[in-house]
């Protein structure tokens, strides 16, 4: 395993568990504390309950979604490294493999090699999934703290004493999934079947996580020429099924830029602008810092590679295009022939 990926093991975490680890927090209720009122002796006041939708607080929380994006940023990254650095040696495994005979020696010891490189990549996959749900429990936890935060300060200034998670519509989880044990798990995460929408503070509570912590940005991407002037990208439609928005030949680059807009439309500067920028598919090129892309010398598996812009404040902000990769005489790739059953 390379140095770099150690150090960054314990940044990485998988998107895709995410909700599923942060919705462990968030079971039953939370009171507020005794009121200030209360005297020794006296009876309590009646308990006033209000209710929140907590997976949609977790779902649509910024902080917690550009963690989420930025989580699989690095993770995509590592992975890049990993295949990068054991496929040049599989595949000259596989080479010898093909170049001698299953009762060889050089057969014999060309297998073991193989089978000790996919070994080693499997266990190294592992350590990084393992390594991800740490972070991203870590990730889910604190999210929640904040966003409890917020919904006991509302509810409190509104006279409520505790609060009951709620899910507003598990019917629609079950019927979007087609799965009732769906709606089993959504019913023991909100086991609130009755409640006065009068009391629901979901909504409130979203605006305010959404006030305290931070707006959100939106990205485009653009590609210009060597005199910095805009390049027109391809015309969508039909005709571009692919939704490819430029071609370059192989072994060529193309100069891509972002613009970055905030919630009222209005670009920004600095800090806000920055992207970070990253290229999706095996042996496609590279990407630098600056949005240069370069493509490969040999055509991939696909000519179509996917470039992708992220906002380093809100990394929840996003924009990716296709670039359609072509031969260096300017021809596209040949169409790969459907192989005899």
């Amino acid at each position: 395993m390379s140095d770099g990926r150690a150090v960054a093991l314990s940044r990485v975490a998988v998107a895709s568990l995410l909700f599923a680890v942060a919705a462990g927090f968030v079971l039953g209720g939370f009171a507020l504390g005794a009121s200030a009122d209360a005297q020794p002796g006296t009876e309590p006041p009646a308990p006033k309950t209000a209710y929140v939708d907590f997976l949609t607080l977790l779902k649509e929380d910024r902080k917690l979604r550009g963690e989420q994006q930025r989580i699989d940023f690095e993770l995509g990254k590592l992975m890049d490294e990993l295949i990068a650095e054991y496929q040049p040696k599989i595949i000259a495994q596989q080479e010898q493999l093909k170049l001698n005979k299953p009762d060889t020696r050089e057969y014999r010891v060309a297998m073991a090699r193989l089978l000790d490189l996919q070994r080693k990549v499997t266990e190294e996959k592992l350590v990084l999934e393992t390594s991800a749900q740490l972070d991203l429990r870590t990730a889910g936890i604190e999210a929640f703290k904040e966003l409890r935060r917020i919904v006991g300060e509302l509810a409190k200034a509104q006279g409520y004493t505790q609060v009951l998670n709620i899910v507003r519509n598990p019917e629609k989880v079950a019927e979007a999934q087609g799965d009732f044990q769906a709606l089993l798990q959504q019913l023991v995460l909100s086991p609130v079947l009755i409640f006065d929408a009068a009391h629901d503070l979901t909504d409130k509570a979203l605006a305010e996580s959404k006030r305290q912590r931070g707006q959100s940005y939106r990205v485009e991407i653009y590609a210009v020429g060597a005199d910095g002037a805009e390049l027109k990208p391809l015309e969508q439609g039909e005709q571009n099924p692919d939704k490819v928005e430029y071609e370059i030949k192989l072994g060529e680059s193309l100069q891509l830029k972002a613009r970055v807009f905030n919630e009222e439309g209005k670009p920004v500067e600095g800090k806000e602008a920055a992207v970070q920028w990253k290229r999706l598919g095996i042996m496609t090129g590279t990407v630098q810092a600056d949005g240069k892309y370069a493509a490969p010398e040999e055509m991939p598996k696909s000519d179509l590679v996917r470039v992708i812009a992220i906002n380093s404040v809100d990394p929840s902000a996003r924009d990716e295009l296709v670039v359609r990769l072509l031969n260096k005489d300017g021809t596209r790739k040949a169409a790969e022939q459907p192989k005899d059953k």
